[in-house]
């Protein structure tokens, strides 16, 4: 389902810039499309998500320096940020795992029976 118009879509291709380098943060590319920059830019970011998803768009981000959004300029940039969300992935899922297990461990009683996530 698409929450937003074409027009806001291409605003924030727009905003962006090619290539890892030309990255812009949340704040500042929130700001640049008018929308709020407080608490964590949600609107902001199901923007990003729905291009990505549903537009077929090559929005990456990235957490160092510099920190921010940019259009994925070539296949080095799509690897390296392939390889960053699966990272970010197994660290959420070891620590659902752990969760689950700390619960069934401290909760014999009552077991949640939700089962470990496994991913290859």
């Amino acid at each position: 389902m698409q929450n937003f118009t074409q027009q806001e879509r291409q605003a924030l291709l727009n905003a962006l810039q090619a290539g890892r380098q030309n990255a812009i943060n949340a704040v500042n590319l929130a700001a640049t499309l008018g929308y709020p920059t407080l608490h964590n830019q949600p609107k902001l970011r199901k923007l990003i998500k729905e291009c990505i998803e549903l537009e077929g768009d090559l929005i990456a981000s990235k957490t160092s320096h510099p920190r921010g959004f940019f259009l994925i300029n070539d296949e080095q940039e799509l690897e390296n940020y392939l390889d960053s969300l699966e990272s970010r992935t197994r660290r959420d899922n070891d620590r659902r795992n752990a969760l689950i297990a700390n619960w069934n461990n401290n909760n014999p009683a009552s077991p949640i029976n939700r089962q470990p996530l496994t991913i290859i």
